[in-house]
């Protein structure tokens, strides 16, 4: 009999209590399609995480919660 290969797959989160309950959902979901494969969620602070005494729009643009995921994600 061969060995079971456990696929494993990462997801990226902002550590924000939010993001992580969509990203556990959403993993869930993905689960029941994909039984063979292992979720690790690789959480990450963004900047609009970071800076809290500015008004968003004044510190960056709409992808300011997702533009530092995005490029993690890519880099590995």
């Amino acid at each position: 009999m061969m060995a079971e290969i456990k696929r494993s797959m990462k997801v990226g989160s902002r550590k924000s209590q939010l993001a992580l309950i969509q990203t556990k959902f959403i993993i869930g979901e993905v689960k029941k399609l994909f039984p063979e494969y292992s979720f690790e969620i690789v959480t990450l602070d963004t900047l609009g995480d970071k800076v809290l005494d500015k008004a968003l729009p004044k510190i960056g643009e709409k992808a300011l919660f997702t533009k530092e995921l995005e490029d993690a994600l890519l880099d590995g």
